[in-house]
């Protein structure tokens, strides 16, 4: 009877548990969760499997069931390799699709889910190409047609069968008759029987067959929108429609007709982010290229945005009826004064757009100045650069080889040029970029140029400009001594420092700098920038500089005054408010980031969500830090999992604190079992106590203070064994 009471208690405390922390549990983003916004269009490869359909879209992979008409979508996060897919292959034999990655990594994927995979091609050692041109099916086995010949993968036992490096770039192979013809990158055809030495590369001679008579294996037939592929088990044709969706087509005498509008996983329509933004509630992201040299890729420019379910993009047809040339976006900001109203740089034009449409456009013609001058250079074009809204509602313009370095589209709708001493004095505002307002209101931006590289800020209030080109550190150190820096971005962080991430370092300038700046504008040789220098704590009492010699593409600050920057090659670093610890560092090999060249980032402080832009593709984290970050309120205090049941084995992380919370993690009856200091707004307890071990059962209360052990609060976990 003693026995069943227990048990009835151990029920009903576990209830009363879960009741009441439900409410934050159901609620919580987990910390350190990654999402990737995958772009699936255009399709490049289908590959049909009985009831399921494959696809290879701008270089990912989802399925599309016939039977229950379900979509599924495979990725890192789901077991496969990670990198871009470049060529899929169903095999009947095993019920297996083989994947080729971009980085020579071969995948074997079951229908069930199962990964099987096979290194031997990314790990083989040679000096010529590598290149997967196709891949051809006979039974079990599937012939890779490569750059060096072929390569033979068993894909019942998932190894490789053999590898015939025959110096022969093998695009297409069939096998016919008992011989196995390739159709070379040179032209003709080479054949050898299927059962001699394959190795050899005397057993291949040029063929006097036609490939046409001899391929064994129906070649796609196409439409306006890619390949067209036969289902055998559906008996009907699968194809992409103009919208990029998997459609199923009939074939007629006139061609294919469609069956109805497809299907297509979610997610945006293009999978380059170089610009991301939060305006709205709604990420905004820049399909565009511009690099330092002011070269773009010529990519069509697209605003794409998402609300948190469901992707967009803004209406261009302004711009398609007028055959106005809309390339290469790098650069929006969103008007203070009318918060629909959305103002993008091209490398053709400046454009406005009021409600997700396309209303205005302006090249050198449209910028009369009221002394009748153009503001912006090129009559029919314009090379924008830089845009920054100031408090008042006027625009602030950088345009590519403008003779007037400062252009300002006042909310008025009038156009002015301005051309302070200092910055005329520098000749043709060649590459100005960067512009953003600090709290103080000034205007600061980055210039390049092979000539020279400076950054500084403007003063609307003074007509005046203060620059810093003599790039000289805190230890008297020439740190740009051949002019070989590009100026990437300019921010500040809440102690009103503001940082310059460049091609080579990271500085930036203080507040008592600035101040010097101000007043001494015309003459600036004294002045240091300071590149931080992080402790090594190893006795040795040196230090190095932050992030020296990393390539940075973008710095945002969050709500806890870290900073996040972005790089050219490195992924992600977290680095700490005091700049004195890396907390995380991300890459492609430790995250879900689709490329370690992240061109920006963008956060929502509301939430907590840092999303990172790549030429590849779109992913966020969270991170737990919100705007509400800076005073403990009880109602945000709360952990997760709760509660901790027996087969949870990781991290319990406590959300809701300020930098350098005090942690107490005690017992009912107050007996302390683990403390801490918080990391921003987290902290993480392993669930054990200050001896290593496992905790017991119970209710354990979480006592959170202030740095100086004010302003307490307590949540509680339940612990469950």
């Amino acid at each position: 009877m003693r026995q069943r009471k227990n048990t009835m208690y151990r029920k009903l405390f576990i209830f009363i548990i879960v009741l009441f922390i439900h409410c934050a549990a159901v609620s919580a983003a987990a910390v350190g969760t990654w999402k990737v916004y995958r772009s699936y269009s255009p399709i490049e490869e289908i590959a049909p499997a009985g009831n399921l359909v494959f696809v290879k879209a701008n270089g990912n992979l989802y399925s599309y069931n016939t039977s229950d008409k379900a979509l599924t979508t495979y990725a890192k996060e789901d077991g496969l390799w990670g990198s871009a897919i470049n060529h899929i292959k169903w095999v009947p034999t095993t019920k297996k699709l083989i994947i080729v990655y971009d980085d020579y990594t071969i995948e074997l994927l079951s229908a069930n889910g199962d990964v099987e995979t096979i290194v031997a091609l990314r790990e083989k050692r040679m000096t010529t190409d590598k290149t997967v041109y196709s891949i051809y099916i006979d039974k079990q086995y599937a012939y890779l047609c490569t750059a060096f010949g072929l390569m033979k993968i068993d894909t019942r036992e998932c190894l490789v069968e053999d590898t015939y490096s025959i110096g022969i770039a093998a695009i297409q192979m069939t096998i016919s008759n008992g011989k196995i013809y390739i159709a070379s990158d040179a032209g003709p055809l080479y054949e050898a029987p299927t059962d001699a030495n394959l190795i050899d590369k005397n057993t291949w001679t040029e063929s006097e067959a036609n490939w046409d008579e001899i391929k064994t294996v129906l070649e796609n037939d196409r439409n306006d929108y890619g390949q067209i592929v036969y289902d055998s088990h559906c008996k009907c044709y699968w194809g992409s429609n103009a919208e990029g969706r998997l459609t199923q087509y009939d074939k007629t005498d006139d061609g294919y007709t469609a069956i109805g509008d497809g299907v297509i996983p979610d997610g945006p329509k293009y999978p380059e982010h170089m610009v991301v933004r939060m305006y709205n509630g709604k990420i905004h992201t820049l399909r565009g290229f511009y690099n330092m040299d002011g070269l773009g890729k010529g990519w069509e420019g697209v605003v794409q945005t998402f609300d948190g379910q469901d992707w967009s993009i803004f209406d261009n047809s302004m711009a398609e009826e007028n055959e106005y040339n809309h390339n290469d976006y790098n650069c929006m900001a969103q008007d203070p004064l009318n918060k629909n109203h959305i103002m993008v740089g091209g490398a053709t034009a400046l454009f406005g757009y009021t409600d997700g449409k396309m209303t205005e456009r302006y090249t050198g013609k449209h910028t009369k100045t009221a002394e009748g001058t153009n503001a912006m250079v090129w009559s029919e074009t314009a090379a924008i650069t830089g845009l920054a809204y100031d408090k008042k509602g006027n625009l602030w313009v950088m345009n590519m080889q403008n003779p007037a370095p400062l252009v300002c589209y006042t909310k008025d709708k009038e156009w002015k040029t301005f051309s302070p001493p200092t910055l005329k004095a520098k000749g043709k505002a060649i590459l100005y970029v960067s512009p953003f307002f600090d709290s103080r209101g000034l205007m600061w931006f980055c210039y390049n140029h092979y000539l020279g590289n400076f950054f500084g800020f403007y003063n609307p209030e003074t007509d005046e400009t203060s620059l810093i080109d003599n790039f000289t550190n805190q230890d008297g150190k020439n740190i740009n001594p051949a002019n070989t820096w590009d100026s990437r971005v300019v921010t500040e962080d809440m102690e009103g420092n503001v940082w310059l991430g460049t091609n080579h370092y990271t500085i930036y300038v203080t507040p008592d700098d600035i101040k010097y700046m101000l007043s001494h504008s015309n003459d600036l040789t004294s002045l240091r920038v300071t590149q931080h220098k992080v402790p090594r704590n190893d006795g040795t009492g040196l230090a190095d500089y932050l992030l020296d010699g990393i390539s940075v593409r973008d710095i945002k600050v969050d709500a806890a005054n870290r900073k996040w920057i972005a790089t050219d090659a490195n992924g992600v670093y977290l680095i700490s408010s005091d700049n004195n610890t890396e907390l995380e560092h991300f890459t492609t090999d430790n995250s879900l980031l689709p490329s370690n060249k992240v061109c920006s980032i963008c956060i929502d402080d509301k939430n907590g969500r840092v999303y990172f832009g790549t030429l590849n593709g779109l992913c966020s984290y969270e991170t737990g830090m919100t705007e509400d970050y800076g005073t403990l309120d009880k109602a945000n205090i709360y952990a997760y999992p709760n509660p901790v049941r027996p087969e949870y084995t990781g991290d319990i992380t406590i959300k809701g604190l300020i930098e350098n919370a005090q942690i107490k993690i005690t017992t009912s009856s107050g007996y302390v079992v683990h403390e801490g200091v918080s990391n921003g707004n987290i902290y993480k307890w392993n669930g054990c106590d200050q001896q290593g071990e496992r905790v017991a059962s119970g209710v354990y209360m979480v006592l959170v203070t202030t740095p100086t052990g004010e302003e307490g609060c307590v949540t509680k976990i339940a612990m469950v064994k």
